[in-house]
């Protein structure tokens, strides 16, 4: 004679083969419950299956690459206008971002052409981290917080210092960055010591 299955238990779900909706819901109760009590071993679960599934699939897509050299260009060509008209909305509707963006490729492209450190910084990050104080010595405006509402040549928008200049060895990283008005920086040019 068949056992009873036990509904509502892990083992109905496990043991009993059961997929009744309350073996369903213990079992994800289990799991749950199993999850939180070893993280570690959850975490290192997953990031085997990731790195094995992105290795697979960087494996198919050189595959894929090898038996059609020329699928990349033909897909630019056959989507060219759509991708174009996305971007230009994208650009319209995210200003400040690509505001950013741009000053972020011009920091990393002056530190790289004087084979300095790279690290990535969000500009945003430093500025709130300095309270948008400006952190120059003989800063002009001591009063005044440093800001990104303003005109791109107003002497009150924040930009990013390089403590230690690029020009004399610094590096392009949060420790030897530094909010500024536009102005201080400017005037403090290649200076260690602040405005003269």
């Amino acid at each position: 004679m068949a056992k009873d299955i036990p509904h509502g238990t892990e083992a109905g779900y496990g043991y009993y083969k059961c997929r009744c909706e309350e073996c369903k819901a213990a079992r994800r109760e289990y799991t749950r419950k199993h999850r939180e009590a070893n993280p570690e071993l959850y975490r290192e679960y997953r990031r085997r299956k990731y790195k094995n599934s992105y290795e697979k699939e960087a494996e198919n897509r050189r595959r894929f690459r090898e038996v059609n050299p020329d699928y990349r260009r033909q897909h630019y060509q056959a989507n060219r206008e759509k991708t174009a008209e996305d971007t230009r909305r994208w650009r319209a509707e995210n200003p400040e971002k690509i505001r950013e963006l741009r000053s972020i490729d011009n920091q990393r492209r002056r530190a790289r052409m004087r084979g300095a450190f790279v690290e990535d910084v969000s500009h945003l990050e430093i500025f709130e981290r300095d309270n948008w104080q400006c952190q120059i010595p003989g800063c002009l405006y001591p009063d005044k917080p440093a800001r990104l509402d303003v005109g791109r040549y107003d002497p009150l928008l924040a930009s990013l210092d390089h403590v230690v200049p690029l020009a004399k060895g610094g590096k392009h990283e949060r420790s030897n960055l530094a909010c500024s008005h536009l102005r201080c920086n400017q005037l403090k040019h290649t200076s260690t010591e602040g405005i003269a």
